[in-house]
């Protein structure tokens, strides 16, 4: 039913059937393509009740209608959406709602994609888990894994095509780990689990961003999550409901909602295929918990993101709240003792705001652990709109806020040893050397790939180059050179540090990587032939944070300077002082590297990190 006729696109939703509301339509999500606008600038309409059905986004509330925002890109997996020039609401009731956005310059390619907010890429969570996670000195197999090696903790029905699902979608594996660090003896356990329902498409980038800190993270809040807990994750409990493109369901039979279904007493998972991923959860979570032997997880967090069920309550913890649970039986209330600070905390670092009309019954994940006697069960519920950057930090801080900042420095203590001996006389060790002031430096001789190169001078035992994006080749003479996209960057071990880069501006767009903790986190420092930008990317989400504007000549030698102390940054371009600024983001991050973001012959003298 969506129509283009050249100059504007009236997008319409295909509608949902759910049991949630008693086999009811909406729709929640829009990812649009459009193909042929090419030299064209569309508007993009998108009414909330469908032209055709008359089916409505969610409950046709007034706080969807103001919190809908299009958004476009070029490509099919994008994590980085653009927001239109102009974007429009108009109408005076649900029935004539629509919003209209639209850009003044007209599309340079063929194809473009329109989403509702910033959709998340599903195959960008799985590379994550394969590449970052699952490879991570830090991360074990669950006690539940059913294929050594793998991960796997089971394997959720697929199903062929039908009226709710246009292609065949095969048998997916679900996953589990641990995260516990060698040596460590946390005495609590937290439970961590996303992806219940297809719609709810960012609540796997607050997931990510909560094991990336917990696995990451340098600053003294992490160091002492990872001293007190030990973290089990379920990542992805309906991944066939996902690629069918569902509201609820599962492939295997839609209309059945996974989080209305975990009070099934069912063992056998083959014997009720349309949940069958709850009772291999289930399953997994029980062995999972009696084995690591920590007792009842102290916190269960289940993210969700729920799209304006709860008008004008813009965040909350479900049915979280101690108050709003006092008539229920004395062992299915929260303690006020562990979930008002709690709340606190994750108050003031995203202000949430708490909200419960009722108790979640043992059908929902949450309900099954409270039933289990778990403190903290919660289920995070984003009631609008977000960006995947915002919802990045909101993942960061379900986690950050389980530790008292006030208890850092006794947590962090070592525990005592339980045998008292009399050590015998040592002679003390000669003192190590002081570090190198030049952590690495390279002038790139040789020739072949910098992939894999060990620089000139480093600090870092095995430390070597790592492309992440394109190509890079050495040309005999002592250059790095390439000619598309491309980044490289090495381990330094330092994050307060001197980094200087000699180049050549063969073509627009060359520069330095500072303090980049994984290839979605990252600062960039890069020069054009008409100025400078220095960028921050996030989850993905490229933010500019200073520009200037200056007349730099192609073909000619220029020497790039970023000097990091904390969270201070001052950036130079031939030793003129460009930008000094305050940045706080990856501050303890030691990768730093080079980069071209265009194509057009680069060349890299000489690059290096001094010790500050």
């Amino acid at each position: 039913l969506s129509t283009f006729d050249g100059s504007a696109v009236v997008i319409v939703p295909r509608a949902h059937a759910s049991e949630a509301i008693n086999g009811g339509f909406r729709w929640r999500n829009v990812l649009f393509a459009i193909r042929g606008v090419i030299g064209l600038n569309p508007a993009f309409v998108l009414p909330l009740v469908s032209p055709g059905s008359g089916k409505t986004i969610l409950a046709a509330d007034a706080v969807s209608f103001q919190n809908v925002k299009l958004v476009w890109s070029y490509q099919p997996n994008a994590v980085k959406w653009n927001s239109f020039d102009a974007h429009l609401r108009s109408g005076t009731d649900a029935a004539t709602w629509k919003v209209e956005a639209k850009n003044s310059a007209v599309f340079e390619e063929d194809v473009v994609y329109v989403s509702i907010n910033e959709h998340f890429p599903v195959a960008d969570f799985y590379e994550w888990l394969e590449a970052d996670v699952f490879t991570d000195p830090l991360v074990t197999a669950t006690p539940s894994e059913a294929t050594a090696g793998t991960f796997v903790i089971g394997y959720q029905s697929g199903a062929p095509a039908s009226a709710a699902f246009s292609r065949d979608i095969p048998d997916m594996p679900l996953f589990g780990f641990v995260i516990l660090g060698s040596g460590i003896r946390p005495k609590k356990l937290v439970v961590l689990v996303s992806g219940q329902h297809p719609y709810e498409g960012q609540n796997k980038v607050a997931l990510q961003a909560a094991v990336d800190w917990i696995l990451h993270s340098s600053s003294a809040e992490a160091e002492a999550y990872r001293a007190q807990y030990t973290t089990l994750v379920y990542p992805f409990v309906n991944p066939t409901g996902e690629l069918a493109g569902l509201w609820r369901g599962t492939a295997f039979q839609p209309m059945v909602d996974t989080n209305r279904n975990w009070k099934t007493t069912e063992t056998v998972p083959s014997r009720n295929r349309g949940i069958d991923t709850v009772i291999v959860h289930k399953n997994a979570m029980k062995r999972d918990i009696a084995t690591l032997g920590l007792g009842e997880p102290y916190a269960t967090f289940d993210y969700h993101q729920n799209f304006g069920d709860r008008p004008g309550k813009p965040d909350y913890l479900l049915h979280a709240s101690p108050s709003d649970s006092l008539s229920a039986p004395p062992a299915r209330r929260l303690a006020d003792t562990d979930f008002v600070p709690y709340y606190g905390r994750i108050k003031a670092l995203t202000g949430i705001a708490k909200i419960s009309s009722d108790l979640t019954t043992d059908e929902t994940l949450r309900g099954m652990m409270v039933g289990r006697g778990v403190t903290l069960p919660l289920t995070f519920e984003r009631s609008v709109y977000n960006t995947i950057a915002g919802e990045w930090t909101f993942g960061v801080a379900t986690v950050q806020a389980l530790v008292d900042p006030d208890s850092i420095a006794t947590i962090l203590l070592p525990e005592p040893d339980p045998v008292t001996t009399t050590p015998s006389p040592v002679t003390e060790p000669a003192p190590s050397p002081p570090p190198p002031t030049v952590l690495m430096a390279d002038t790139f001789t040789g020739s072949g790939s910098l992939k894999g190169r060990t620089p000139d001078t480093t600090a870092v035992a095995g430390g070597a180059w790592v492309v992440e994006t394109g190509t890079i080749n050495l040309d005999n003479v002592g250059h790095a050179i390439t000619s598309n996209t491309a980044r490289a960057l090495l381990e330094t071990s330092g994050a307060d540090v001197e980094v200087v880069g000699v180049l050549n501006l063969g073509a627009e767009g060359i520069g330095l990587i500072l303090r980049s903790a994984d290839r979605s986190n990252f600062l960039r420092f890069t020069l054009f032939s008409h100025g400078w930008t220095f960028q921050r990317t996030m989850a993905g989400v490229t933010t500019t944070l200073a520009s200037g504007k200056a007349s730099y000549p192609l073909k000619a030698n220029y020497t790039m300077r970023a000097i990091l102390s904390g969270p201070s940054i001052i950036l130079t371009i031939d030793g003129v002082t460009v930008k000094t600024a305050t940045e706080y983001f990856n501050e303890e991050a030691t990768r730093h590297g080079i980069l071209c973001s265009n194509t057009g012959v680069q060349t890299w003298d000489s690059f290096s990190v001094r010790k500050l």
